[in-house]
């Protein structure tokens, strides 16, 4: 069984020309931007990162984060709702709503429902 590591970690985020430092738990989601990713973070702060989304899912999986879509990758820790109505959306705690894939629907809901 694979365990979790505990999102009371810090995280090094790479920019063009600098590194910031981020708790992991403090981490909404990562969104696909071409071949960066936009890491958004507590406060409605946004950093953009020179790594891919696969690269992020690499690296955040083992903190239980879950690739919900082809450009999502979220921290269940801030999902506070559940859409079912049209599809599968989840609303995170910046307020942003997150399509889940149709592909991802049911390991999204197996995985989320454990929590």
């Amino acid at each position: 069984m694979k365990t979790e590591k505990s999102q009371n970690h810090k995280l090094g985020l790479t920019q063009q020309d600098a590194v910031i430092f981020v708790e992991v738990k403090d981490i909404i989601r990562c969104e696909a931007s071409s071949n960066y990713t936009i890491v958004v973070v507590n406060g409605a702060k946004k950093v953009m990162v020179t790594k891919t989304l696969r690269q992020f899912e690499e690296i955040l999986e083992p903190y239980g984060f879950i690739r919900v879509h082809r450009s999502h990758l979220v921290n269940p820790e801030h999902v506070i709702k559940l859409n079912k109505s049209d599809g599968v959306q989840i609303e995170m705690s910046d307020g942003v709503l997150v399509d889940v894939a149709s592909n991802q629907k049911n390991f999204f809901l197996e995985r989320f429902l454990k929590l």
